[in-house]
């Protein structure tokens, strides 16, 4: 392995990602290390890491697009060692957008970080090298960092191949209620393609229909079917997918199969009832349709593996309904086919009663408004007198100073549990032995300190890599459906009629589908997600984004959000108003000097519209 001692080096971008392992393997080989990143604390963290090793670094806070920033850099360096014998230029940030969704800004943002970042940092670093004695350096550019020969694996560190390829049939026994899941998905259709082979005969020949009408009971039963799939979409959304699944679909089928062969041999020749008999069977058929939706919610960190035993029970339907008719048929005639079936989906039916969610995904999914409205569970979610619609105060309609409202995700539109929950489980799968009540210890440690990053104390503390644990958190961080806080669409809805509204959060990109799923896309003008920015709190340049995207100034913003030191005081830096809102990641008992530093404080979001119509008025500090 090559040495790299006495060496200066200047590694750009070295907070995480290839940078931070280019700095920690210099150090390694014996290199004065000075790791320069936007992100002071993750380059800390660099550094903390090397430094328990018996490593020597440094950290330099820098944006390389900045030239006085840059020319400080190396000056520093060379007051330090006097020389600079390499420069790493790894800094670099991303665009997601097609060429009409990009706007010049964007543009001009990456460019600068991408390109004149580069040159800025090259050229200070080569007359440097260039005025040294003796003379000379290195300079590296990394211009492309993604596998481009497959040489090497792209899977996140310590991921196992074959246990993913795997996975869609091991889940079978990690999570059997998948498997239940697949058993009643292979009933639900095999009756149906075991209909195909043998009530042909029995309507033609037993109850004497021509061959055209069976076809056209065929088809408008499977008419029924589709039109009923659509609607069965909605019911399940009120009624409970379960509770859907077990009555509708399985109960159901079980009374329309064996009233499919009654009732037309009953009343022989009427053709009318027998259609009628079709329908109802198309339409309970469709009673299953949110199974769809129940088996990746039963495994939600591993959906794709789910879907395949979904899939696997679709495929089975296909040969058990004809082998039923292949045995049976002969000693038991139609008759006991029948009856056969309509014990399969009896079965079916209890076997759905057992696939059960978490209470609180449950109970999101049922939305009945006459049980479950708005203004008890706004009063359970914010534990305030504020559990109504929210009211946009009358002097709000005219001129105001207030043009964009930008909320936060974690903790403000959604559960912060959600984030809790995949680093709980992140740091479990790195640390196997860890025992959880520690994990707490240092969580409501630092939910206390409102300020430095909870990632970084973890791995401090349990020692583990932070680059791994950001991926792996990252990897199960989603917010599900019921995560959403019961007062968020109600206010957001209000307050889109008056103002224009955005997202500035560091989520993860799944968060971009949370939001379309939930309906608040439609709401916003702007979204700056870090994953897909590039960049994270508390980097003003996150915020700036937003503002640059709806062409607002940052003192006709508000920013409203769950943490001091991501959203209140960044935000408040930049020169817009703020909002606290108490809730998910927050001190346990917040002082009043913390309550003092925002422009306001609500305790629920149904009190914004209060808080904004006092803002507007008055500037100084009021709470909601």
């Amino acid at each position: 392995m090559f040495r790299l001692d006495n060496k200066v080096a200047l590694v750009t971008g070295a907070g995480s990602g290839i940078g931070r392992e280019i700095a920690l393997l210099y150090a390694r080989q014996g290199a004065q290390v000075f790791v320069a990143d936007l992100q002071a604390e993750a380059a800390e963290s660099v550094v903390a890491e090397i430094n328990s090793q018996n490593g020597v670094e440094y950290v330099q806070h820098l944006d390389v697009a900045n030239e006085e920033q840059v020319r400080t850099a190396v000056e520093d360096i060379v007051q330090y060692h006097s020389r600079l014998d390499i420069l790493v230029n790894n800094a670099g940030i991303s665009h997601v957008g097609n060429l009409l969704e990009t706007s010049a800004a964007d543009w001009d943002r990456v460019m600068a970080v991408n390109a004149r970042g580069i040159f800025l940092c090259s050229k200070y670093a080569v007359a440097q090298m260039l005025a040294q004695d003796p003379p000379g350096g290195v300079l590296i550019a990394l211009l492309g960092v993604r596998e481009r020969i497959g040489s090497r694996p792209l899977a996140t560190p310590g991921a196992k191949p074959i246990a993913t390829l795997l996975s869609s049939i091991t889940i079978a026994w990690k999570k059997p209620k998948t498997a239940i899941g697949s058993i009643v998905r292979a009933i639900n259709t095999a009756p149906e393609l075991g209909f195909l082979i043998f009530l042909p005969i029995f309507f033609t020949q037993t109850l004497g229909f021509s061959l055209g009408a069976w076809l056209r009971l065929l088809s408008i039963m499977f008419l029924s079917n589709i039109i009923w799939n659509l609607l069965f979409g909605i019911i399940g959304d009120k009624l409970g997918w379960r509770q859907t699944v077990t009555y509708c679909g399985g109960i159901g089928c079980a009374i329309t199969t064996l009233a499919l062969y009654y009732v037309p041999i009953t009343f022989r020749g009427d053709y009318s009832l027998a259609l009628l008999m079709a329908i109802l069977y198309g339409a309970t058929l469709a009673g299953y349709v949110p199974l769809s939706a129940l088996m990746p919610s039963l495994a939600p960190e591993n959906k794709g593996a789910a879907m395949s035993l979904l899939n696997l029970g679709a495929g089975a339907s296909a040969w058990v309904g004809p082998a039923i008719v292949g045995i049976f048929i002969g000693p038991l005639g139609v008759i006991g086919v029948m009856w056969i079936y309509a014990v399969l989906y009896v079965i079916s039916a209890i076997l759905a009663l057992f696939l059960t969610l978490p209470p609180e995904v449950e109970a999101a999914i049922v939305q009945d408004p006459a049980r479950n409205g708005f203004k008890a569970a706004a009063f359970a979610a914010g534990g305030t007198l504020l559990g109504h619609p929210p009211v946009m105060p009358a002097h709000l309609a005219g001129d105001s100073n207030i043009d964009l409202i930008t909320f936060d995700l974690g903790g403000t539109i959604y559960d912060d549990n959600a984030y809790a929950q995949a680093l709980l489980r992140a740091v479990c799968e790195l640390k196997p032995e860890l025992v959880e009540s520690d994990f707490w210890e240092v969580y409501d440690i630092q939910l206390g300190r409102t300020s430095g990053s909870l990632r970084t104390e973890l791995s401090k503390r349990f020692g583990i890599d932070r680059q791994q644990l950001n991926e792996l958190t990252r990897k199960y961080w989603e917010y599900p459906a019921s995560s959403l806080y019961p007062d968020v669409l109600p206010t957001l809805t209000t307050l889109a009629s008056r103002y224009r509204l955005g997202i500035v959060a560091d989520s993860p990109v799944s968060a971009m589908e949370a939001l379309r799923r939930d309906g608040l896309d439609k709401l916003l003008t702007v979204i700056a997600i870090s994953d897909v920015v590039g960049m994270e709190k508390p980097d003003p340049r996150l915020y700036q984004y937003a503002l640059d995207k709806a062409g607002v100034r940052a003192d006709r913003t508000v920013h409203v959000g769950n943490r001091l030191d991501l959203d209140v005081r960044p935000a408040r830096r930049l020169g817009m108003r703020t909002v606290w809102v108490p809730r998910g990641e927050v001190p346990p008992a917040p002082t009043p000097e913390q309550f003092a530093e925002a422009d306001a404080v609500v305790l629920t979001l149904v009190g914004l519209p209060t808080a904004l119509a006092r803002m507007t008025g008055d500037p100084s500090r009021l709470s909601a």
